[in-house]
């Protein structure tokens, strides 16, 4: 989620924020993805940081440029909008950041009125080509790039976001709370994933053990 500007005294990111809008604050929440989606928890970011702030949006990578807004983007935008009453229809957007060869490419997106309808009503969620879908159905958003950033990530508090490695430590109903810190890159997002799953079997191997004996000596007692 890319967060959020705060609120304009006189109007206005798994993401919060005036207009023209300022970007605040980035969550990276707990996810798994590929080149086409990504799936992220039904638990949208909460924390004290974010409440006097707006959700903006959420953003994500793709290897190529697609020109529009993916129908699998439209479908998750449409369902985040549909279940939180934080989220404001008219403001908040999709980003996308694509690596086409050599160069990188970033797009603003916003749903119509009939594109949210659509995607609320879209049960083919995963399809990249789905039956219906128009080019009407989204608008492209201007936006503005500067090589300053004032405002702040937010992790999860076990340090772990991505979990594309470990997708059996995973599910939509996960639950987490948010820290102030800045984001492990991926590769070492996957060795605290390893090292954590490491812990984790010699702790059960210990476990284990200690049954064993436990069972041994009861044994010979008898």
């Amino acid at each position: 989620f890319f967060s959020s500007r705060r609120r304009h005294t006189s109007s206005s990111l798994v993401s919060w924020a005036r207009r023209c809008v300022q970007e605040t604050g980035i969550v990276m929440v707990p996810q798994t993805g590929s080149h086409q989606h990504v799936t992220l928890p039904s638990q949208l970011p909460e924390h004290e940081y974010l409440k006097e702030l707006e959700p903006l949006g959420w953003i994500h990578t793709q290897p190529k440029d697609l020109k529009i807004m993916s129908p699998i983007d439209a479908t998750m935008h449409a369902k985040i909008l549909a279940d939180s009453q934080f989220w404001n229809v008219e403001n908040s957007i999709c980003i996308t950041v694509s690596y086409p060869s050599g160069s990188c490419c970033i797009t603003a997106f916003k749903l119509t009125p009939a594109g949210l309808e659509w995607g609320r009503n879209n049960n083919d969620s995963m399809n990249p080509d789905p039956a219906g879908y128009q080019a009407e159905f989204f608008s492209k958003v201007q936006i503005f790039l500067s090589d300053r950033f004032l405002g702040f990530f937010m992790v999860p508090e076990s340090g772990v976001w991505n979990y594309n490695f470990m997708k059996t430590s995973f599910s939509q109903n996960i639950r987490y709370t948010l820290a102030l810190a800045n984001p492990l890159n991926i590769s070492m997002n996957c060795i605290d994933q390893q090292s954590s799953s490491i812990s984790e079997k010699l702790m059960r191997m210990r476990r284990m053990k200690h049954q064993i004996k436990k069972i041994y000596s009861l044994n010979l007692t008898q």
